[in-house]
């Protein structure tokens, strides 16, 4: 009973002070504008004014009028509405601290259901029960060295990318590419089955949709607003239809030997 008591009066105390300054506020801004437009109004409907239109100084002497009892009903008006919104105010306040303090004593009082605090034996069991995070594996390098000594195998592509090719004549290096190139293309046939991402002819006029998948078509040049776009293909890209991956060689993963070396033993 106490704390709702108190509760009614701090409502009270704060509903008139914050009203009370809105109230004062109110009645010193529309006081002064009332006064300047009086000030403004008044020389205009002097005797001495002789070429005001009648209809236009009845009209203003009619303001006049108005002006002169706002500014003696104003204070009266003020403090009415401003007694009013505080009360209205301080029951509203007065009746939801009742109910918000009634609910708390109800749900504190005595023989009130109240949840028991786990067991340390609960929570260490649940502690136990938790999934441990482990931490994610390193990727396997053995799909890679498999691929690079499948290319090796097949077309010597490490050596030709380790040769210092500034020795040789560019009829030379002609040559040597022709056989690196037909060994490479075997070894990749033997692994992937590669499909343009858009069959069409290089340099030819195509037109992409709205729905393109980003990670298939990378647009260039002067891209602006929204799909479909239209422009040449440049590049038809390729994308991989099948993939055999090797059969896994546990020395790759352990040794990461691309290509043994190899030594002529003379007899």
């Amino acid at each position: 009973m106490k704390a709702k008591n108190a509760w009614t009066l701090q409502a009270l105390v704060t509903c008139f002070l914050w009203n009370g300054i809105l109230v004062a506020m109110f009645y010193f801004i529309g006081y002064r504008v009332l006064q300047g437009l009086d000030a403004w109004v008044t020389p205009l409907i002097q005797p001495e004014i002789q070429n005001l239109p009648e209809d236009l100084r009845g009209s203003l002497t009619s303001f006049k009028q108005f002006l002169d009892e706002s500014l003696s009903y104003i204070l009266p008006v003020a403090a009415v509405l401003g007694g009013t919104t505080t009360l209205i105010l301080w029951l509203f306040l007065t009746l939801q601290g009742r109910a918000l303090l009634g609910r708390v004593s109800r749900e504190g009082a005595p023989g009130a259901v109240t949840a028991s605090p786990p067991k340390p034996s609960d929570v260490d069991a649940k502690i136990s029960e938790m999934p441990v995070p482990t931490a994610s594996p390193e990727p396997s390098v053995r799909p890679a060295i498999q691929m690079l000594a499948s290319f090796q195998q097949e077309g010597r592509l490490i050596d030709f990318l380790q040769e210092d090719l500034n020795l040789y004549e560019d009829a030379q290096i002609g040559a040597a590419v022709r056989s690196i190139h037909e060994g490479c293309r075997k070894a990749l046939d033997e692994v992937l089955d590669l499909k343009p991402v858009i069959d069409e002819a290089e340099g030819s006029s195509v037109t992409i949709k709205s729905d393109f998948d980003a990670r298939s078509i990378r647009l260039t040049g002067n891209v602006s607003g929204t799909p479909p776009f239209k422009g040449i293909l440049r590049h038809r890209g390729w994308k991989a239809e099948r993939v055999r991956i090797p059969t896994p060689m546990a020395e790759h993963e352990k040794h990461r030997v691309i290509a043994p070396a190899e030594v002529e033993i003379e007899g």
